[in-house]
C-alpha cells in the first residue's frame, strides 16, 4: 500500500515537478523504481535524527540530472523524486519537519 502525490514547487525549483510517495507496507513489502539513468552520486543527509539517502542520476540521453531521496520515519517509507539539482533537494529535505 502506498500513497502517491505529485506537486510543483515554483519558488524553490523553477516550477519543477516532484513525486512524493509514502509507503505503508503492513507485511514484507518491496518497492522498486526502474531507472535506466546512470547513478552519479549517493549521499546520506540527516535531518532531525532521520537519515535520508539522496541519489543523483544523470538523465539518459541528456545533460540533466534527476535526484531522489528515500527515508523511513515512524515505520513509513518516504520517496521523493525530482529533476532539481542535489543542493536544491538537500535544501528541501532540511526544511522538512518531523513531529
Amino acid at each position: 500500500n502506498f500513497l502517491l502525490f505529485g506537486f510543483r514547487i515554483n519558488s524553490m525549483a523553477k516550477g519543477e515537478n516532484f513525486w512524493y510517495m509514502i509507503s505503508a507496507g503492513y507485511s514484507d513489502f518491496s518497492f522498486g523504481i526502474d531507472a535506466e539513468d546512470e547513478i552519479v552520486e549517493k549521499e546520506d543527509v540527516e535531518v532531525d535524527n532521520v537519515k535520508a539517502e539522496l541519489t543523483v542520476y544523470r538523465r539518459n540521453g541528456s545533460d540533466g540530472v534527476k535526484c531522489t531521496a528515500h527515508f523511513t520515519y515512524q515505520k513509513l517509507e518516504y520517496f521523493l523524486v525530482t529533476h532539481v539539482g542535489k543542493e536544491e533537494l538537500k535544501n528541501i529535505l532540511k526544511n522538512l519537519y518531523f513531529l
